[in-house]
Formats: C-alpha cells, structure tokens, sequence
C-alpha cells in the first residue's frame, strides 16, 4: 500500500530539519562556513526538507498564481514525483512571469510581480530552509520584518522601551528606501551570499517574460520570488553595527522594519551625521533613500512609522494610527458597501468583520480607545444610510428592529445571526517585550513559551491604567 501526502508524519519531518537548522545557526555564530556549506548542502538533499518544499508551494496560500507554464501539482501522485525531482545540482531556473499590480497608496503607479514557475517556487523554498538559519543569526538585533516570531507590535514596543523619546532622545530621522526590492546589487548579494553563489546567481539573472518577450533582470530581487524577503533582509543588515562603532557614547538607537528605518537621537547633529552613513551604506547596495519620505524631525512633530503616529506630548509619549491608516480603513469599509447593493446583508456584515479584524488587530497595541469608539459609531453612521436606502419605504422604529440588536455591551448591526464586530470589543493584547538576543532557530523554547504568555486588557479602564504605568 502506497503511502498517501497526508499520511506523512508531518511533526517529525518538522522536528528533523529545524535539528538540522539549528545546526546551522550554531556553525554562523562562530563563523564556520564550511561546516554552514556542509549542512546546507546536507538539508538540501535531505528527503525531509524536499517534503517541506512541495508542501510549501501546494498548501492554498501558496497556490494561487501559475509561472510561464501554467502548472500546479494537485495529486499525491504529482507531489511525490516532484519530491523526487527536487535536486540542485545543475539547477537552472526558468524565467519568471512578470505581472503589474497597482501599488496601494497610489493607484496610478504599478509595482512590477514575478512568479515563478511551481518547480523554482519549490526550489527557492528548499533553499529558504538553508538560507534562513544564516540570515536570522547574522541580522541586527532591532530589524523586524520578514523575519520569525517579530510582529508589528514588537516593533512599536521596541520604540516605547528603548528609544529613549521620553528622555534624552528628542530627535527622529525616518529614512524610506526607494523601491528596494527592484534595485539591490547583484554584485554586493553575491560577493556576501549566505549561500551557493552560482545557485544565488542564477536565480538573479534568469530574467522574466511579459507578453511573450523574454527581458534580462540585471539589478534588484523579484518581488514575488520566496527567498526575496529573506535575501533583503541580509542585504539591508548592518546599519546598526556602524552606528554603534561610529557613535558608541551619543545614545543613538534604530529600528528598521524591512525597508522602512527610524532612528531617534539626541541633537540634530548627530542624526546628520547618521544620515551620512545611510547613504553610504544603501550606496554601496545599489540602493538610494526616497527624499519625499525620508525627513528629520523634532519628536514633538510627530513621525508616521508603519502606519503609526508617533509624538511626544507635555504628557508624554502618544501613539495612534496614522491619519491615513484611518482614512484608509473608512474607505475600504465604505467601498465595500457601496458594492454591496445586491448582496445579502450578512454577507456585506461578515466582509467587514474581516477588515475590522485586520485593522484593529494591527492596531491593539497602545492605541487610544477613543479611536477605536469613533470608528465603530462613523460605521454605525455609514450602515444606517445604507439600510435607510435599501428599505427607503420602511420608518426607523422597523430598521432598528429588524438589523440592531441590543446587548449588554450596546447595539449591534446584525442580519440572520451574524452580528458585526466593533474595534472598541476588540481585547487589548499585550505580550512580554521580546528578547531580541533570542535566535528562533537556538532558542525554541522560548519563543514556544513566549506565543502562550500572553495578556488580555478586558475594560478601557484598565487600559487606559496601564498607558500610565507603561
């Protein structure tokens, strides 16, 4: 009897190559590369890994845009025979399908997406399991983005614990990076690959094919590729070893969050002088800051920093959305209703409990529930129009009757059971400040215990206690 995919003991395939990957985070702290090469190579081969490859590329979140040949694997049959096919020796990428999505805060502009065909999409997950454990041990201590078990909220508590913007600190540099991913150096990826470079190269240099004409790729990483992420975050680490060279006793601090950096310092000076060595060290990487978005500035301006708004008030340190974060979540809701005209109103209810669930989410940390209490009542505002207009023949006492319910938390908007969610019910959640000397790859039981201690602020109350405390 032929074994079946889902019969594969999948926790112990697991369990063998994060052995093995822990291996290899061990060999990069103390810099022995040809024992890294050994066990990459070593994984690579490894039937375990090859398994985690196909099963990468076939789950759904996976499976969504086909390469130049158009091809998935659907059956067991067809995974198991491209376990078998899996092998880097002689490896030689297709070229990827280039396709054009509008970018999310400008429709006008298009940000270029490469796909790869299924069989280099398995590769390059393959190579990710090596190349990980390297990239994850020699990254700078505060970089989030793309990497394990680091969140937006450990990026916004970062800020809170260490930028000193409550004390000495009064001055913020935010440095944007124009179109990253499209214009990394080739030379400078190579001549410091966590990886074998003639596979590295290859994947670089296969180019991409858009409307049937084949166009070499001679800079940058394809957004779309698996290992882009991680090769961006290698390339954009090291920044904060030159500011902790070049100015050990000035309190300067950093936090990057993919290509987005913010840094915060004493004088203005210093953060010019920071500013310098920003540019010399994208420079050397192909790459330039973004001048519309890169500024220097007093804290007491505030700064805008992945969708938050940070600034230092008389009583003390603010942070919220961004203005555009909010404006953005009452268009997205406010299209939505304006497209649901001939929908059930249950469906139009559980479509923006999605983004209510994502925005607020995203946003639980530290934000002030006075935010969230207007928002839930301009939503009130916007489903009592659109009710109003669906039923323009029915008086207000039927429309309350028939889509608000009355609880002990207050009205909600429902339609055949399902209830809309409010941002001001969403618990506030609080987790232990990540300790950022821990390697996910070495450090697994930490980062196991740490996914369950996690908190709940049940009342505005009590929220509004621990601002203070904090």
């Amino acid at each position: 009897m032929s074994l079946e995919w889902n019969d594969i003991n999948w926790k112990m395939v697991h369990y063998r190559i994060s052995k093995l990957q822990k291996r290899i985070a061990y060999a990069t702290q103390v810099n022995d590369w040809k024992n890294v090469r050994c066990l990459q190579k070593m994984l690579i081969n490894s039937y375990d890994g090859r398994l985690l490859a196909v099963l990468r590329v076939t789950s759904k979140k996976m499976k969504r845009t086909p390469g130049i040949d158009g091809k998935f694997w659907n059956t067991d049959e067809e995974k198991f025979e491209a376990v078998d096919k899996l092998r880097y020796k002689k490896y030689i990428p297709s070229p990827f399908k280039r396709i054009y999505v509008p970018k999310e805060n400008d429709k006008t502009r298009v940000r270029p997406l490469s796909v790869p065909i299924i069989y280099d999409r398995a590769m390059q997950g393959l190579f990710l399991l090596a190349i990980d454990p390297v990239v994850e041990t020699l990254a700078d201590t505060h970089a989030y983005g793309f990497r394990k078990y680091r969140s937006s909220q450990d990026v916004i508590r970062d800020i809170v614990d260490t930028f000193r913007l409550n004390g000495g600190n009064q001055w913020i540099l935010k440095a944007d990076i124009h179109e990253c991913f499209d214009h990394i150096s080739h030379k400078w990826l190579l001549n410091h690959a966590p990886f074998n470079e003639r596979i590295l190269e290859s994947i670089l240099k296969c180019g991409y094919m858009y409307r049937g004409k084949w166009f070499p790729t001679v800079e940058g990483v394809p957004q779309g590729g698996v290992l882009s992420p991680v090769l961006t975050t290698h390339v954009l680490c090291g920044m904060e070893k030159i500011i902790n060279d070049n100015y050990p006793d000035n309190n300067i601090k950093m936090v990057r969050f993919v290509d987005d950096f913010l840094f915060s310092g004493e004088t203005e000076d210093d953060l010019l002088l920071v500013y310098n060595d920003l540019i010399d060290f994208l420079t050397e990487r192909g790459l330039q800051l973004s001048p519309t978005k890169t500024k220097i500035c007093h804290i007491s301006q505030g700064v805008d920093f992945i969708g938050w708004n940070i600034c230092r008030y008389n009583s003390g340190l603010k942070l919220n959305p961004t203005e555009k974060s909010i404006n953005d979540v009452i268009k997205r809701i406010g299209d939505l209703i304006k497209q649901s005209t001939k929908w059930p109103v249950s469906i139009l209810i559980e479509r923006i409990n999605c983004i209510i669930i994502g925005w607020g989410y995203y946003h639980i940390y530290k934000c002030s529930p006075t935010i969230f209490l207007n928002l839930d009542l301009l939503i009130s505002k916007m489903l009592w129009k659109f009710v109003k207009d669906r039923h323009s023949l029915e008086d207000n006492l039927w429309i309350r009757k028939n889509y608000w319910k009355h609880t002990n938390s207050g009205y909600y908007f429902t339609s055949n059971g399902v209830d809309l969610m409010k941002l001001s019910d969403i618990l506030v959640k609080v987790a232990d400040t990540v300790d950022l000397t821990k390697n996910p790859y070495i450090d697994i039981e930490y980062f196991r215990l740490r996914r369950k201690q996690v908190s709940y602020i049940t009342s505005i109350s009590e929220y509004e206690y621990k601002q203070r405390i904090w």
